[in-house]
């Protein structure tokens, strides 16, 4: 068993570390000549998608930098559609 000091400092520590984070998000998608643009808190250029789970209108994409959610409010279905062909037709069976 913990001391009770010890438990009041591991939920500080864990309040404190989860103050300052949030979900990386999307600000732009640009699909050009093959690659996939994916601008948020950085900048990542993807030839080839990794895992994706689509649920209805959230979409989250797998990146070699970790995992990037785009949500129904920041884009229509209509402007995402380009994107869905490019995921479904360069998925590795």
């Amino acid at each position: 068993m913990w001391p009770i000091w010890a438990k009041g400092l591991l939920v500080l520590a864990i309040i404190l570390l989860l103050r300052g984070w949030r979900v990386p998000t999307l600000t732009e998608l640009r699909l050009r000549e093959g690659a996939l643009t994916l601008v948020g808190d950085r900048v990542q250029i993807l030839e080839t998608p990794g895992r994706v789970i689509r649920l209805g209108p959230w979409l989250a994409m797998q990146t070699p930098q970790g995992w990037v959610h785009l949500f129904e409010d920041q884009a229509s279905r209509s402007q995402l559609q380009p994107v869905y062909q490019w995921l479904w037709v360069n998925r590795v069976k």
